[in-house]
This record gives structure tokens, C-alpha cells and sequence, in this order.
């Protein structure tokens, strides 16, 4: 034939070319984004020079990027400062033309993505998660949260029940589920004894004072519902007792 269809791969070019400069590029330490502009693109960690996670963010990479520093700073089994980063800014219409599935499997093809599919990236997974039995890789197993990670900003004083657990909520570097609701504590009064508790004594705490409240910790993360009637194979119940 004279003619013949012209099929041309566009994802697949732009990711082998953002594979070959990503790896030109010197990685950065975790704790210190001050560089980083707030644009989309891709980027991965690094872990004891091992790459583990390759992600794409639509909006910012510096918001991606310190979520991530959060969260680990909040981890057992880690040190943040064992964390390198590098990434590539992308301009919107190649960043559309990326898959982000198509990213991930590629680097996990060449054994550089061992945290991708294992719950790092998740924000909030849902109440299922908390009835969830985890698999041996997964990130919360193998770095599992810091339940005595000191609340420095909640300092002794009488709190209103619903502003200790907001303030709680915002201190931690992990998720912090509650299905308490406002009316649940009016009027509620909480002494905190001392600065700086553990987010367990805390949670205990706010568990005592919230009535029909159970408190569990999980690998990756803490709820405090009320009238819980669930058996968790993976949680510790810390109140009541």
C-alpha cells in the first residue's frame, strides 16, 4: 500500500524522557523544600539512596512533597533525614498526556517503586481501613505511627472538649479520625495536666471525657468514635480499658 496508519505513543515518549532526566538530576534532602516552587509535575523519593516512590502531582509539588515530610517525620523505622526527593516541573499539556498509572508501573517495572500500592500515598482511606487487616509490605506495617509523638502546642489548661480534640486533630502528623460531633461535648470541660503529652495520653484523655467514646490505634492512625461496637483484629483499644 501506498499509505499506512501513523500510530505515534505520546505518553510513552514524554515518560522515557522524564525517566532519563529524572535520573540526571541530583536528589534534594526532604527536610529542605525552601527551593521548591508550587507547580505541578513529577516527582520521586528516595530512601538510603533506593528510590521507593515515584508520584505525579496535577497541582503542586511542593503540597505533595510536604505531606509526604509530615508524614514520615510522624513514623517508626524512620529517620526524615534518610529522605532524598527530586522531581521535574511539567508543563500542563505534557502532564496531561502522562498516565499516572503508566508512571508507577513503569518504575516499578525496574524495581524503584516498592512504597507505590502499599497505602504511602493514601490521604484518608475511610472507615474500612479500620477494618482492614494489612498486608506484611505495607507502609503502615512496616512504619507504623508514633503514638507517643509530643503535642508541644497543647499546653496545661482547661479546654472546651471540642477545641482540644480540633487542636488535637491539627497537631498530628498522622490521621486522626473522630466521629464525635460538637453537640456530642457541650459543655464539656477537659483539664490538661501538662505540655507536650503523647498523642496516646491525649487520645485517652479526650476518650475519658467524651461519653460512650472508644479510642483505637491502628498502625497509621487513631480514631475516637462513639457507641463503637467493633472488634478490630489490628487496633489496640485504649479506652476503655
Amino acid at each position: 500500500m501506498a499509505c499506512e496508519d501513523f500510530d505515534f505513543d505520546l505518553g510513552r515518549a514524554v515518560l522515557e524522557q522524564l525517566r532519563a532526566q529524572l535520573a540526571d538530576i541530583e536528589g534534594g534532602p526532604l527536610t529542605a523544600l525552601g527551593q521548591v516552587e508550587d507547580r505541578r509535575g513529577i516527582y520521586q523519593l528516595i530512601y538510603q539512596d533506593v528510590p521507593v516512590y515515584i508520584g505525579k502531582a496535577n497541582e503542586s509539588i511542593l503540597t505533595r512533597l510536604t505531606k509526604h515530610q509530615r508524614k514520615i517525620v510522624g513514623r517508626r523505622n524512620i529517620d526524615i533525614t534518610d529522605m532524598a526527593f527530586k522531581g521535574l516541573y511539567v508543563h500542563g499539556n505534557w502532564a496531561a498526556s502522562v498516565s499516572e498509572d503508566m508512571l508507577i508501573k513503569d518504575y516499578v517495572r525496574h524495581g524503584q517503586a516498592s512504597w507505590n500500592g502499599t497505602g504511602f500515598g493514601i490521604n484518608d482511606p475511610g472507615r474500612n481501613r479500620d477494618n482492614t487487616v494489612l498486608a506484611a509490605n505495607h507502609f503502615d506495617r512496616q512504619y507504623p505511627i508514633r503514638d507517643d509523638w509530643p503535642c508541644s502546642d497543647i499546653g496545661p489548661n482547661n479546654w472546651p472538649a471540642w477545641d482540644l480534640i480540633q487542636t488535637f486533630k491539627d497537631q498530628l502528623p498522622f490521621l486522626f479520625r473522630t466521629g464525635v460531633k460538637e453537640a456530642d461535648v457541650a459543655g464539656v470541660q477537659i483539664v490538661v495536666p501538662q505540655r507536650a503529652m503523647s498523642a496516646r495520653d491525649l487520645l485517652i484523655l479526650l476518650a475519658q471525657h467524651v461519653p460512650g467514646s472508644k479510642a483505637t490505634i491502628f498502625p497509621g492512625h487513631m480514631i475516637l468514635y462513639v457507641n463503637d461496637h467493633h472488634l478490630y483484629d489490628h487496633g489496640e483499644v485504649v479506652w476503655p480499658l
